[in-house]
């Protein structure tokens, strides 16, 4: 029969906690940030419900966060960062208590020493592990900044904690409520907390570890399990909430999956590596203090006795040490190895539980005289216990000071005001009659939202984030909180679809009849296919593009009087600690992800500025302004290109060298994806550069703004061939087909600089071709191609590009037509014979295809596109074996086999009755295929026929 006792009571069990919780509450409350910071915002969109998407993750946020909404809007920062502060004072005192309510008989020595009825620490200074291991989580870096900034981690980290007591405090009286307590605590956890999930298995050990036989009674397991279920049953409350919103079409089942989905892909996404090393100071130790060890391991002589003793203490030590420097953030340490992107809190709470324990036994240990009166240690024995307890007591009083000094400058960047003083000084820029604001960037968006509703004043401008504009929904939520002054219609389509970029700029251009619009940032992409910015300080005013130019005016003198007066003030007052920090950082580690965002943001700006202030023909200032972008962040590629070639300007000169090898150095870590390169770096103003982001933006249909980039390689060298031509192409693909055509009237008068050999007049008139068809006029493109055909008759070009026009304009017959015509005087040319074969195809004339693709592969006998075609058409015709041998090649041949090719093999296999097979190539199709492939249906239809044994 189970008995049940008393907990223990004392100043160190039960007052101490309440002390250490409110020094540590005031402690906070001192550091607090007290508005909008980047760490912090994400948690603090959804408490003050700013964010318009449904919460999928964490309903025990939701529900602790949910009364933030009550307060005033200038409150709602520091009400979220402020009940993180209290949170983290609990988890404080809950440590503490827990500290204290470690047993001291794990060993020997401690049970020789410590005979109280509960083998608690009973020494004097048993209030010492409490406040120091209280002290060491307190002040370490990651939980610091989760306690003075809403993340909402602590709200994890309380229930971690509670659990953690629950366990302790079952030790001590075998209360069975406590193990109640934990489970339902423990399944409302789980849904918030995916850590858990990794955790549960521990402690289903531990239950059994500690009660035994106990554990598997019928009666508490079903107890126990009933109140995890209740707890998980708080899955069920967003999707309760999210499938009523008319801003999704997904259903509470699908929030669900989705809810469930994340953890498991958050859980798995950790390095193992990781997980590893934080469990050697965290996991490993708790383990080891859990196992009462015995007196002997089988040993009686002294000397083995002694060997033992002696190992326990240097296992103890190594534990403490372990733990503590891991307290200091390593380069080994979970932050460091994630920087700072995981917060590992649970991790650091059993590490501090574990500094507590072992501290008090060296205190216990080092500080007892012989336990027994028998007993008569040497000299050099008390000695150098002596020296080591006093060493243990300096280590206790060094190690918080020294975290403190650490760690307080940091905090005091990490929830620096840089984000509210930009919102603040970008609220007072927008003109009082109220404007529209854009941006990409949600956290100077929602920065800016929560600066305008301090002031009252939000309900005056219109702020939409670019990157949801593509969305339904979202116009359902601008309409829902603007009303007529947001545009409808978009909000009427269904949720599911998306908004093409065309109608996107439209909407813009709407706006922008009745209002001001601004950018919170230098951007690119399809808006800026009509409009151009023109920088205000923090705040970048778009503009329509002038009609009669391609690129945009360039800053006046007064423009870059103004922004240079601005720049300098704003750097001196905001941007130094951020540059002082980048200063003494070490190279080998990663920057708070703060500063981090801080140096982009505003080095991008002052890179911006500086390209603006080079185009407008101040080179000096451009200069500047590059130097300025690097100080702020020394790994910007963007400023450092534009600095190399701003001195080659300065010298006079134009040619552009290779990249140096900073430039290279800084590149690489994008991979060439020039897209990221500017879009966190700022422009670059450089001719070999700007060649290659011409290339980039066409690809992304910015037609306009590749233009642009290739007028400014012009400019910089005007005998340049490749940019002439490409402005041409691009000029025509943009709408402007005239402006196209006086281009290529320039590059044909402008002799002298080029010469026209044989290649350069193809390009040319394949681009008049097409600047032709850009004016609606066929028959100028037909004249100028089949001239070119006549005088070139074994040039391939004239030919396709005449070809590809017809198919463009949807007049199949008279693509064939020049197909043939070209066949008759380039007979072995494979493209021809391909594209020839396909158009055949598409007119269903599939037996004359072939003979085409037998030649063209009779040339080129692994040409992937001419061997997929026959093998299409071969098996349109029920020639299946060929077929096969042709998809067959194709999967030798192909570093990744296409979908297409399993499609095929797998439908032969389907048809001669081969079950195996047509299994196997199905079962790849379905891995390979893309998601809304037509195919899919029928497959899956096929497949669970072919599983049954029937075709």
């Amino acid at each position: 029969m189970q008995t049940e006792t008393t907990s223990p009571k004392g100043f160190v069990q039960d007052r101490l906690p309440w002390v250490i919780a409110g020094g540590a509450l005031l402690v906070y409350l001192l550091t607090l940030s007290w508005g909008v910071t980047y760490t912090g915002l994400p948690a603090l969109t959804k408490a003050a419900g700013w964010d318009w998407t449904p919460t999928v993750i964490g309903p025990l946020n939701y529900l602790v966060t949910y009364p933030v909404r009550w307060l005033p809007a200038g409150w709602q920062p520091a009400g979220v960062n402020v009940l993180s502060a209290f949170l983290a004072a609990l988890t404080l005192g809950l440590l503490a208590r827990c500290v204290a309510l470690l047993p001291h008989d794990r060993t020997r020595d401690q049970r020789a020493i410590e005979r109280n009825d509960y083998s608690l620490l009973s020494i004097k200074l048993a209030w010492v592990p409490p406040v120091f291991a209280a002290i060491v989580c307190g002040a370490q870096m990651t939980f610091w900044e989760n306690a003075v900034i809403g993340t909402g981690e602590m709200i994890d980290l309380l229930v971690f904690a509670y659990v953690v007591r629950c366990l302790l405090e079952y030790r001590l009286d075998e209360r069975e409520p406590w193990l109640m307590r934990l489970a339902f605590v423990y399944g409302v956890g789980l849904t918030n907390n995916y850590a858990l999930v990794g955790f549960l298995p521990l402690l289903l050990v531990t239950l059994v570890w500690t009660m035994g036989f106990g554990f598997v009674r019928a009666r508490f397991l079903t107890r126990f399990f009933l109140l995890l279920l209740a707890g998980l049953l708080l899955y069920l409350l967003l999707p309760a909430i999210g499938s009523l919103s008319d801003l999704t079409d997904q259903s509470f089942w699908d929030f669900l999956r989705s809810g469930v989905i994340y953890q498991k892909g958050a859980l798995m996404s950790i390095r193992r590596v990781i997980l590893l090393l934080a469990g050697l100071t965290s996991v490993l130790p708790v383990l080891f203090m859990g196992i009462r060890w015995p007196a002997s391991f089988g040993d009686i002589s002294a000397a083995g006795n002694a060997l033992t003793n002696l190992m326990t203490h240097v296992i103890h030590a190594v534990f403490l040490l372990a733990c503590l420097y891991v307290a200091f953030d390593p380069p080994v340490g979970a932050r460091a190895l994630t920087y700072g992107r995981q917060a590992f809190l649970p991790a650091y709470f059993l590490g501090a539980l574990s500094i507590g324990y072992c501290l008090g036994y060296f205190l216990l240990v080092l500080g007892a005289g012989p336990s027994k009166a028998w007993q008569r240690p040497t000299a050099l024995k008390i000695w150098t216990f002596r020296v080591l307890y006093w060493l243990t007591c300096l280590l206790a009083a060094a190690v918080p000071v020294a975290l403190l000094v650490k760690n307080i400058p940091q905090i005091r960047a990490d929830g620096g005001p840089i984000l509210s003083r930009f919102a603040t000084m970008a609220a007072q820029a927008l003109p009082a009659k109220g404007a529209v604001v854009l941006s990409d960037d949600p956290f100077r968006l929602y920065a800016l939202h929560n600066q305008l509703a301090a002031a009252g004043t939000r309900q005056n401008h219109i702020l939409a984030d670019t990157s949801a504009l593509a969305q339904p929904a979202y116009h359902r939520y601008l309409r829902k909180t603007y009303g007529a002054r947001w545009p409808g219609q978009l909000d009427q389509r269904p949720i599911n679809s998306g908004i093409d970029s065309v109608t996107l700029i439209r909407l813009i251009s709407t706006l922008a009849l009745s209002n001001d619009v601004f950018y919170l940032h230098p951007s690119f992409g399809y808006y800026f296919e009509r409009f151009y910015l023109k920088p205000h300080g923090l705040l970048y005013q778009m503009q329509t593009l002038p009609t009669n130019s391609v690129s945009a005016p360039t800053l006046t003198a007064a423009e870059i009087q103004e922004n240079d007066a601005f720049w300098k003030k704003f750097k001196a007052e905001n941007l130094e600690p951020t540059i002082r920090i980048l200063k003494k950082r070490n190279p080998k580690e990663m920057p708070p992800p703060p500063v981090v965002y801080a140096s982009t943001v505003f080095s991008r700006a002052l890179n911006y500025f500086g390209v603006e202030a080079q185009k407008a023909g101040d080179l000096q200032k451009g200069r500047e302004y590059f130097g300025h972008a690097l100080e702020v962040n020394p790994d910007n590629p963007s400023a450092f290109l534009n600095l190399d070639y701003n001195k080659i300007l300065l010298a006079g000169k134009r040619e552009s060298p290779e990249p140096s090898e900073g430039v290279k150095k800084r590149l690489g870590a994008y991979g060439g994806a020039w897209n990221n390169i500017i879009g966190f770096n700022g422009p670059v103003d450089e001719p070999n550069t700007c060649f290659l982001l011409a290339d980039t933006l066409a690809r992304g249909q910015n037609y306009r703004q590749a233009a642009q980039t290739l007028e400014r390689v012009i400019q910089f060298n005007p005998d340049n061939f490749g940019a002439q031509l490409g402005l041409a192409m691009m000029l025509n693909q943009a709408g402007m087909p005239d402006r196209s055509l006086a281009q290529l009237a320039r590059i044909r008068a402008q002799g002298n600089l080029f010469t026209l050999d044989l290649p350069k007049e193809i390009a040319l008139s394949q681009a008049e071709a097409w600047a032709w068809v850009g004016k609606n006029d066929v028959n100028a493109a037909q004249k100028i191609l089949e001239n070119l055909q006549e005088r070139q008759p074994r040039v391939a070009e004239p030919f396709s590009t005449l070809a590809e026009i017809y198919l463009v304009l949807g007049n199949s017959t008279n693509a064939m037509a020049v197909l043939e015509k070209q066949l008759k005087v380039q007979g072995t040319n494979v493209s021809a014979l391909i594209n020839y074969a396909v158009l055949k195809i598409g007119g269903r004339e599939v037996e004359a295809a072939i003979p085409l693709l037998d030649r063209a592969l009779a040339l080129e006998p692994q040409n992937i596109i001419a061997l997929l075609n026959r093998a299409i058409a071969n098996l349109y015709t029920e020639r299946l074996e060929p077929a096969r041998r042709d998809y067959e090649a194709l999967e030798r041949l192909l570093p990744r086999p296409s979908h297409l090719v399993y499609y095929g093999l797998g439908d032969i296999a389907w048809r001669q009755k081969r079950r195996k097979d047509a299994i196997k190539y199905y079962e790849l199709y379905l891995v390979q295929a893309p998601l809304g492939a037509p195919e899919i249906r029928m497959i899956n239809d096929r497949l669970e026929k072919l599983k049954e044994g029937s075709f």
